[in-house]
């Protein structure tokens, strides 16, 4: 026997008869007469309060593939972020005790100021006078 197989369950005991009783037992319903193979109406009542339960629990749910459902927006003050500006070094804390202790370290909620673009550099007055000459010559109309 290969390791994937299992071996048979041992032939049960019960006959069809005691069978169908133990179902019927287990399913909370009167165990059908094999002689009689029509159902009751408290039979039929049942089934058909079986299946509108498991209907509405299954029922498909429609949505929008671009517009999925969305969980509506829960605010969390924690994990938070907190910047130390004298050496541009970040770190993120997860309690308020943390917290307390990396601004005893100097660290502070306000992001990083936006760093201000480089100025131009200086050119030389040779330069200067090449960059007009090439500025005149791109502006001047093609023949």
């Amino acid at each position: 026997m290969s390791i994937n197989e299992t071996p048979l369950a041992p032939p049960s005991n019960l006959t069809p008869e005691q069978r169908r009783q133990a179902e019927a037992a287990l399913l909370g319903i009167e165990a059908p007469d094999p002689a009689d193979p029509v159902p009751t109406l408290q039979q039929i009542e049942f089934m058909r309060t079986q299946l509108a339960q498991f209907d509405a629990r299954n029922q498909p749910r429609e949505f929008d593939l671009n517009n999925p459902p969305r969980k509506p927006y829960h605010h969390q003050e924690y994990p938070k972020m907190l910047y130390h500006h004298e050496d541009r070094v970040t770190r993120i804390v997860k309690t308020r005790e943390q917290e307390d202790g990396f601004i005893g370290l100097g660290y502070v909620r306000e992001p990083f100021a936006a760093a201000a673009p480089a100025p131009p550099p200086a050119l030389d007055a040779a330069t200067r006078a090449e960059v007009a000459r090439v500025d005149a010559e791109l502006r001047r109309p093609r023949k």
